[in-house]
C-alpha cells in the first residue's frame, strides 16, 4: 500500500490550496505505482530508493478523511512520524554504545586501554549521554504519538524530538568511528555504516535545517503572542521547557529580533531542541531512570546549547562570493 497526496484541480489548471490523501493498493493495476529507475544507495540498503511515476485511479472510498482540513491532516501525520523517531534510534544508539565501550576496553596503546585516555572517554560520555536522551524521547513518544493524539500543533515538541535525535545519531556515529581508528573505515565495518547510514535520516522527514528554523518560528509567533522578547522569561514558562531553563545562569537571558535571518532561526532552533530535549530527561530521571545517566545526558546537552547560543549571539555574517575563481588560486602568491 501507498500513503499519496493530491490536490484538487480547478478551473483554469489551478491547483486548490487543500491537501487530499489516499490510500493506493499496490496490487491493483490502475493504482499501481511504477519505478521508472532505481538508484544506487549510498546506505541504508534495505530501503529501495528511486524515482517513481505516479498515475493513478483511486476509488473515492480511499480517500481519508481529515476531522477539519487535509493540511492540519498532515501536520498530524508528520509530526507523529517525527515524534515517533526515537523508537528507531534507541536501537542504534545502544548498539553504538555498546561497540564504542566494549572496543575501547579491549584496545590498549602504549601499555593502556584506550577507555583509559580523557579524550576517549569524552566521546564515550557524549554517546552515552545520546542514549540516555534517547531514552528520555522514547518514553515521551510512548505517551504522546498514539493516534487517540491529535499532533498538528504540536511543531516546538515534534521537530525538537526528530532533529535532535536524528543529529545524535550521527554524532554518535562519527565518535564510534574515530574511536575504531583506520579499521572502522572499511566498507563492512560497523562503524562505517553506522556514519553512513545515520546521515540520511537528518535529511528525511524533513531537513533538520528546516525543522529547527520552524521551531524558532513557533517560538516566535507564541513569544509576540504573550508580549514577551525575553527568550529565557519565555521558556521558563513554555511546557516543553520550563525545568530546563531553569537550570541555565545566563545564557538564555537576552532578547530576541523577530525579524532575524534565516541562519539565525536555524541556531535559535537547534539551542531550543536542546532545551526540549533536557526538559525531557528531567522527566524521566524524576520518575527514577538512573541518576548518574541522567546527569551526564543534561550536562552534555547544556554544553552543547550554551555554545550553539554562542555562536547565535554573533553578530558577524559571511556571505557567499559568487565568481571567487579571479585572484584565488594560491599558487599565484608563492615564490
Amino acid at each position: 500500500f501507498w500513503l499519496v497526496t493530491a490536490r484538487q484541480e480547478r478551473g483554469g489548471g489551478d491547483l486548490g490550496r487543500d491537501i487530499d490523501f489516499f490510500i493506493l493498493d499496490q496490487d491493483d493495476p490502475e493504482q499501481c505505482v511504477d519505478v521508472e529507475e532505481r538508484f544506487h544507495n549510498l546506505g541504508l540498503y534495505a530501503i529501495p530508493y528511486g524515482r517513481n511515476r505516479v498515475n493513478v485511479t483511486v476509488p473515492e472510498a480511499h480517500k481519508l478523511e481529515p476531522e477539519t482540513m487535509g493540511i492540519k491532516m498532515m501536520l498530524d501525520t508528520l509530526h507523529r512520524s517525527r515524534t515517533e523517531f526515537p523508537g528507531m534510534g534507541m536501537g542504534f544508539l545502544r548498539r553504538m554504545l555498546d561497540e564504542a565501550m566494549a572496543h575501547c576496553k579491549e584496545r590498549f596503546v602504549g601499555q593502556k586501554s584506550l577507555f583509559e585516555r580523557d579524550q576517549v572517554k569524552k566521546r564515550l560520555s557524549r554517546i552515552q549521554a545520546y542514549f540516555t536522551t534517547c531514552s528520555a524521547m522514547c518514553a515521551y513518544a510512548s505517551e504522546h504519538a498514539g493516534i487517540e493524539n491529535n499532533l498538528a500543533t504540536s511543531t516546538v515538541s515534534s521537530n525538537s524530538v526528530k532533529a535532535v535525535v536524528t543529529d545524535i545519531m550521527h554524532d554518535a556515529a562519527q565518535s564510534f568511528l574515530q574511536l575504531t581508528g583506520a579499521k572502522g573505515y572499511r566498507l563492512d565495518h560497523l562503524a562505517g555504516r553506522a556514519t553512513v547510514d545515520s546521515r540520511p535520516f537528518q535529511i528525511f522527514e524533513g531537513s533538520n535545517d528546516v525543522l529547527y528554523a520552524q521551531i524558532s518560528k513557533a517560538v516566535l509567533k507564541q513569544m509576540k503572542r504573550a508580549k514577551e522578547k525575553n527568550l529565557s522569561n519565555f521558556l521558563s514558562e513554555y511546557e516543553m521547557t520550563s525545568r530546563a531553563a531553569k537550570r541555565f545562569s545566563g545564557a538564555l537571558d537576552f532578547e530576541v529580533d523577530y525579524q532575524m535571518p534565516q541562519r539565525k532561526l536555524v541556531d535559535l532552533g537547534r539551542a531550543i531542541g536542546r532545551v526540549v530535549s533536557m526538559d525531557l530527561v528531567i522527566e524521566l530521571g524524576d520518575r527514577g531512570f538512573r541518576g548518574d545517566l541522567v546527569s551526564g545526558s543534561l550536562e552534555v546537552l547544556k554544553q552543547d546549547a550554551e555554545a550553539i547560543l554562542t555562536t547565535y549571539q554573533q553578530n558577524g555574517v559571511a556571505g557567499v562570493v559568487e565568481d571567487y575563481v579571479e585572484d584565488s588560486s594560491w599558487l599565484e602568491f608563492v615564490s
